[in-house]
């Protein structure tokens, strides 16, 4: 799950795993990850509107 992070977050760290905030200030959790969704959404993120940035292919 893509969720957009408060203003000026760096980051969430959830049972030792770490999730970093993209450009955009999302973080992406996966989604049988729920404890560490619960946890985010109570430290203030919530659902990006938009999807993430396709990564550029190598040729």
């Amino acid at each position: 799950m893509r969720l957009q992070g408060p203003e000026n977050c760096g980051g969430l760290s959830h049972e030792g795993q770490a999730f970093a905030v993209d450009e955009a200030g999302c973080i992406e959790i996966p989604d049988d990850n729920e404890a560490a969704i619960v946890a985010a959404l109570s430290h203030g993120f919530a659902q990006a509107a938009e999807p993430a940035p396709k990564k550029a292919r190598k040729q």
